[in-house]
């Protein structure tokens, strides 16, 4: 059964803290919205660095800045450096990309702008995306209970990592 009159389907595969998916999210609510009725979007998460174990040492703090930089000349999209003058940071984009497939399952409308709201935390508020914590505001934000979600981001389903 049909429920809309889309003929195909928009596949958009990124990652939460992917700085080029970051450089052009504000790219893709306005690609949705224009073929809206015409193909259907779906969000596919995941894959940039899932379970990180890189060295949070000065030659990975050289490369993000410079690639962080590419990325904020090319979209116009505001980078925060701070965070690379943390002491300690585990870049693991598994989190991040599990809790927005929990959304999709709690809320499939908001996706995209929680996905949006997750990449603002990251990259312009440097708030770290693999505490539980950092999900709250964003939670609230879409109007999705903390607790719902904190206890499916957890749950055995979700989290097979």
């Amino acid at each position: 059964m049909k429920v809309n009159n889309a003929t195909g389907k928009l596949i958009y595969f990124g990652d939460p803290m992917c700085s080029w998916c970051w450089g052009i999210t504000n790219h893709l609510g306005k690609l949705r919205e224009e073929f809206k009725g015409r193909l259907d979007f779906e969000m596919v998460m995941g894959g940039l660095r899932p379970g990180g174990g890189e060295l949070w040492n000065e030659e990975m703090k050289t490369m993000l800045r410079q690639h962080w930089e590419h990325v904020e000349e090319a979209s116009g999209q505001p980078f925060n450096y701070a965070l690379l003058d943390w002491d300690e940071f585990e870049y693991d984009t598994e989190p991040p990309a599990r809790a927005v497939r929990v959304i999709r399952d709690l809320k499939p409308e908001k996706e995209l702008m929680f996905y949006e709201a997750t990449q603002r935390a990251f990259y312009v508020e440097n708030h770290d995306p693999n505490t539980i914590d950092f999900y709250k505001p964003l939670c609230d934000q879409i109007e999705v209970s903390f607790e719902t979600f904190k206890a499916l981001f957890e749950s055995r389903d979700i989290n097979s990592w």
